[in-house]
C-alpha cells in the first residue's frame, strides 16, 4: 500500500470500489477472512494479522482491515504475487472495533464480521 497524500487516497477509492460493486461473501469457494489477535510490545497496541483461504485458479489481490465505527480503511494492501496464503499484520489501538476484508480474484469481496482488537487468553 501507499502511504501519504494523492497515492493514499487513490488506493482507498479503489477499495471502496470494490465494496461497492457488488454482493459479497458468495462463491463456490469461502474466502471469508479469518483473524488473529496477538500481543504487541508497542504500548496500548496490538498485533491483528488478516488472512485468507485460497485455492488456485483464485488468488487474494486485495486485503484490508477498516474501522467498524467509521468505515476509515487502517491497513491495506494489494498482492500483486498469487500467494496460496496471504497476509496482512498492522498494529491498532487495544479495544478498536475492527472489519476485515478481502478481495479475491474470482469471487468479489469477502467482508468478516467486526470484532474487538484484544488478545483472548485462555
Amino acid at each position: 500500500a501507499a502511504y501519504g497524500g494523492y497515492q493514499r487516497s487513490s488506493f482507498n477509492a479503489q477499495l471502496a470500489a470494490l465494496e461497492d460493486a457488488g454482493v459479497k461473501n458468495q462463491g463456490a469457494d469461502s474466502h471469508m477472512p479469518q483473524v488473529r489477535v496477538t500481543s504487541s510490545p508497542a504500548n496500548g497496541r496490538v498485533r491483528v494479522e488478516v488472512s485468507a483461504p485460497v485455492s488456485a485458479p483464485d488468488f487474494i489481490d486485495y486485503i484490508w482491515l477498516k474501522d467498524a465505527d467509521t468505515g476509515a480503511v487502517l491497513a491495506a494492501q494489494a498482492k500483486e504475487q498469487k500467494v496460496q496464503q496471504p497476509i496482512l499484520t498492522t498494529l491498532v489501538d487495544r479495544g478498536r472495533r475492527v472489519v476485515p476484508l478481502v478481495h479475491c480474484s474470482i469471487d468479489g469481496v469477502w467482508e468478516g464480521s467486526p470484532l474487538e482488537a484484544v488478545v483472548q487468553t485462555q
